[in-house]
């Protein structure tokens, strides 16, 4: 079992195109001890960050509706064009079930789509997913390393 020091020094990218919400987000994980914070505020600026930093990113915490590229591109372009494992927990602010049916349906063995939360979302239950999810990411990582 992976304690909260282990996850917290691994790469979180916040992508959503409203600047408040990428703030609230780093902030509160920053305060919450998490030290590798990255963020964006387009899925065309998300892909080339986590292109450009390889295995830095761990997971993104992504919205579904942005202008230019929304998040279910996004996260086709990642499938096509990246080649490590990464994790993915969708926000949105237009919850449907289909949405949500949609957004799971999406990702593959090194994409994996791990959580979907309706926005506005309660800062601890933010936490709680991605401390819950990360480790599903670092033990996915390791098993395709060889390293079980």
């Amino acid at each position: 079992m992976m304690s909260a020091s282990d996850i917290q020094t691994e790469g979180i990218l916040v992508v959503d195109d409203e600047e408040v919400i990428v703030f609230a987000i780093t902030q509160l994980l920053k305060v919450q001890g998490f030290e590798n914070l990255q963020a964006a505020y387009d899925g065309s600026d998300c892909v080339e960050l986590v292109l450009q930093n390889r295995e830095a990113i761990s997971l993104v915490i992504l919205d579904i509706r942005m202008d230019h590229m929304d998040g279910f591109t996004t996260v086709r372009a990642l499938m096509e064009k990246y080649d490590g494992v990464l994790g993915v927990i969708f926000m949105t602010g237009y919850a449907s079930l289909r949405l949500e049916e949609e957004a799971r349906a999406l990702g593959n063995d090194n994409i994996l789509v791990l959580d979907f939360m309706h926005k506005p979302f309660e800062m601890t239950d933010l936490l709680d997913v991605v401390s819950r999810n990360l480790p599903t990411v670092l033990e996915k990582r390791k098993e395709l390393a060889g390293d079980s």
